[in-house]
């Protein structure tokens, strides 16, 4: 039997090949399929069916690109409008070779949400793992939040439920392998571990202690911020998303043509480190490192406007393609042939970021500046900087507009990553008196700046 993870960094998105004797499933595919094929021409299985545990908010599942190239048959939950794949039934048995692949209704975190309960010949009935998508999570459940206030209780209930008459019932030695991990933004505090059973779940994972009464009134109360791109990611994972066939192949272009470019309206994606950027950068660049592209990239980058990227060495050309397909970015439209540094040597003109260490903040912000806390909620624990305005780094685009670009600001973040690429946002729409917090928060507060605690 095989049975592979496939992480899609940075968004902790874990995708599965199940395969058996001659025959292969693959659950939540990303949408740069190569891996999953290598390794069925490797093992010498033909996948023949595409699993969903539900329409996806974070990625663009790559079910239809898998389809198209192996001709497998795509299963998801009946309770929404697809219009790709085929309903299953609950319950519903798969073979793949000597397996047998459970169909296990279990909403909450969306009405559609399915696990996948795994047995054998050896098992006797039981199941001996169990893909359990977006409904327990290690430490951690899903979230219930994406249909409206209105619709929480109801699914809070029902992921309740799903928890405890579908999922515990199972038996305590079923290894649970989860839709995500630490890091992703569909779980408030999802566990560093990447696989868990059943009983360490009953017995660690906090959730589970809850009466029904107590998970419905704590899920309530739950607050996490939804990137803007997620609404993008729920129609394409609906109605389908464009077949690839592969990678785009984006053209290298000469400084001088970059320029061109962004003079009539391309989008600049600075994709080097922020301290880089800081130094100098093509003015009107965003700064959005490429570790960090993953989770923040589709708060900013627009799906109607071509990209262009700027790199720190060629090598990160292929990743960051990767990325940005997986955000339904298909329209990278060529990168800087030559890099900043020889951008720098034909003497063209840079802009920069003014970088300020804590001490130099603190007195800037006596003297009138405005601290600009752009952090996410859960990242807040460990205090607040006094009289800093919380902005998240998704919501700051849409405030700018009523903002008074003549002011200082020190937007910061936790380490200075986010803060850099709030600065670069703000020059995009003519704010120049912009100062990133190098460190951050952790920086500051590890400077022996004031806080408040939480």
């Amino acid at each position: 039997m095989i049975l592979e993870r496939f992480v899609s960094e940075g968004l902790a998105q874990n995708s599965y090949f199940i395969g058996s004797g001659a025959e292969a499933a693959v659950v939540d595919p990303r949408r740069d399929i190569e891996e999953y094929l290598r390794l069925a021409e490797r093992s010498q299985t033909s996948i023949r069916y595409v699993l969903e545990t539900h329409r996806n908010e974070d990625f663009v599942v790559g079910s239809l690109e898998l389809a198209a190239f192996t001709g497998a048959e795509i299963l998801h939950g009946g309770q929404l409008p697809f219009a790709y794949g085929r309903a299953i039934r609950p319950s519903e048995v798969l073979a793949v070779g000597g397996l047998q692949i459970k169909a296990l209704p279990t909403p909450g975190h969306t009405d559609e949400s399915h696990s996948f309960a795994l047995y054998d010949a050896s098992s006797k009935g039981k199941a001996f793992a169990v893909m359990t998508g977006d409904a327990l999570f290690v430490g951690d459940v899903g979230r219930t939040d994406f249909y409206g206030v209105p619709e929480r209780a109801r699914l809070a209930g029902n992921l309740y439920d799903s928890l405890h008459n579908v999922l515990l019932p199972l038996g305590e030695g079923t290894l649970v392998f989860p839709a995500h991990g630490a890091g992703s933004a569909c779980g408030e505090s999802i566990g560093e571990r990447e696989v868990s059973t059943i009983g360490l779940e009953k017995e660690t994972n906090r959730w589970l202690q809850l009466s029904r009464e107590e998970f419905i009134a704590e899920k309530m109360e739950e607050s996490m911020e939804r990137p803007r791109y997620f609404r993008r990611m729920e129609v394409l994972n609906l109605n389908g998303a464009p077949l690839l066939g592969h990678l785009p192949v984006p053209r290298p272009m000469t400084s001088k043509e970059v320029e061109a470019a962004r003079d009539e309206g391309t989008y600049l994606l600075d994709v080097r480190m922020p301290y880089s950027f800081g130094g100098g950068h093509i003015a009107g660049a965003i700064s959005i490192w490429l570790d960090g592209l993953p989770a923040y990239g589709g708060w900013d980058i627009p799906y109607d406007t071509p990209i262009l990227l700027i790199l720190e060495t060629q090598d990160q050309l292929n990743r960051a393609l990767r990325i940005l397909v997986r955000l339904g970015y298909d329209n990278v439209c060529g990168y800087l042939r030559v890099g900043m540094d020889q951008y720098l040597r034909e003497g063209r003109a840079v802009a920069g970021v003014d970088q300020v260490a804590p001490a130099e903040a603190l007195q800037m912000q006596e003297e009138g500046a405005m601290m600009m806390d752009v952090r996410d909620h859960r990242e807040k624990h460990s205090g607040f900087i006094p009289g800093a305005r919380e902005i998240h780094i998704g919501e700051l685009d849409e405030m700018l507009d009523d903002m008074d670009s003549s002011l200082r600001y020190i937007p910061f973040c936790s380490s200075g990553y986010r803060g850099n690429m709030a600065c670069s946002m703000m020059k995009r729409k003519g704010f120049d008196n912009v100062s990133n917090l190098m460190g951050g928060f952790n920086g500051w507060k590890n400077a022996g700046m004031p806080i408040l605690r939480v």
